[in-house]
């Protein structure tokens, strides 16, 4: 099993909090002080990468096929998401709802994050999925494979609901 990178941001809570994955926990730091702040968010394995909900209230971080659900404001832990393959990505849309989960076979799986429930899978990259990024209005995702001698593959997906497409 090849260990993550270490340490890597994860993104801001707000205009004063960054958050930062630091080998098995997620940590928060204060922007004035430069200080970190006490540890809440603490798992049980090596943190391959995470990814904050746009309104702050929601923490996902992948340990390899758990995705672990976190509750910021009250620091709790609310779920576990176990996938199909170790998600080596994560991306929420824009309300929080859905999170994307990419992996190094280049599946991507959609989650309902309220239900905790799997939507749906995308399939068709060549690669590992190294980036994912929703549109503003949720509607459309963006994936990226590397391709290792081939480059990088690109693909847009329709992901409304009841709808799962490559575009």
């Amino acid at each position: 099993k090849a260990e993550p990178e270490s340490r890597g941001i994860v993104g801001f809570l707000n205009e004063q909090t960054l958050l930062v994955k630091q080998g098995s926990l997620v940590g928060e730091w204060d922007l004035d002080s430069g200080q970190q702040l006490p540890q809440r968010f603490v798992h049980d394995d090596w943190v391959i990468c995470a990814a904050v909900s746009r309104d702050g209230k929601t923490l996902a971080a992948s340990t390899g096929a758990a995705i672990q659900l976190w509750d910021i404001p009250g620091g709790r832990r609310q779920a576990t998401l176990i996938g199909r393959a170790s998600a080596g990505r994560l991306a929420f849309s824009p309300d929080g709802r859905t999170l994307a989960a990419g992996n190094a076979q280049g599946g991507i799986e959609l989650w309902d994050v309220p239900a905790g429930q799997v939507l749906f899978e995308l399939t068709g990259h060549r690669g590992a999925i190294r980036q994912l990024a929703f549109s503003a209005d949720g509607r459309r995702l963006i994936s990226v494979a590397d391709m290792a001698a081939e480059g990088t593959e690109v693909f847009m997906w329709g992901v409304s609901p009841g709808e799962s497409h490559k575009e």
